[in-house]
């Protein structure tokens, strides 16, 4: 029932619906509303706004709409790269006169760098997602990304375990982001 955005298979799937006691919910977009936010950049160059600008601004991944919204926002110069790829799973790579700069996860600067700071660990504790621009010789900027829960996801977890329904929260994020929402008291 589009009313009730629910879309059902067949009758036999309804009918299964009474005898579930486990419900699996994906955190983004169905608990939270799906709409990263810049909360926090931490720049350690002049330039790393346009660069990364520059690097974000041709990709719809849900992290580069939130960077680019946030962006155009501030005062960036258009800057071109000579090439820049994707790394699936780990972010974008781009060079300007053989350069490489990269943009990613906290995870993905330690793998670059064998390394953190304290900027990105006191991030990572607080639950928010990091984005980082960097080389391999230095870091130029952190980012952090928080995003909102839906107005009724408390309402329909607290019906679902009033009926004995066990509710589970899957997500690609890291743990330390997905306890930021764990006053919903999830299974993981």
């Amino acid at each position: 029932n589009p009313k009730y955005n629910i879309l059902l298979k067949d009758a036999a799937s309804f009918e299964h619906l009474s005898s579930i006691d486990t419900i699996i919910l994906d955190k983004t977009g169905t608990i939270t509303n799906g709409q990263l936010k810049v909360v926090d950049y931490i720049s350690y160059s002049e330039d790393s706004k346009n660069k990364l600008y520059a690097l974000e601004k041709n990709t719809n991944h849900p992290l580069s709409v939130a960077l680019v919204n946030y962006l155009k926002k501030q005062e960036v110069e258009e800057i071109e790269f000579d090439s820049i790829e994707t790394i699936p799973g780990y972010g974008i790579k781009g060079s300007i006169n053989n350069k490489e700069y990269f943009v990613g996860s906290l995870e993905y600067y330690k793998l670059m760098n064998n390394h953190s700071n304290e900027a990105m660990e006191k991030l990572a504790k607080e639950g928010k997602t990091i984005v980082c621009l960097f080389t391999k010789e230095e870091l130029l900027c952190i980012v952090g990304l928080i995003d909102t829960i839906k107005n009724d996801a408390k309402r329909v977890i607290s019906l679902f375990k009033e009926r004995g329904i066990k509710v589970v929260m899957a997500t690609g994020d890291n743990e330390m982001s997905a306890k930021t929402i764990d006053f919903l008291k999830f299974k993981y």
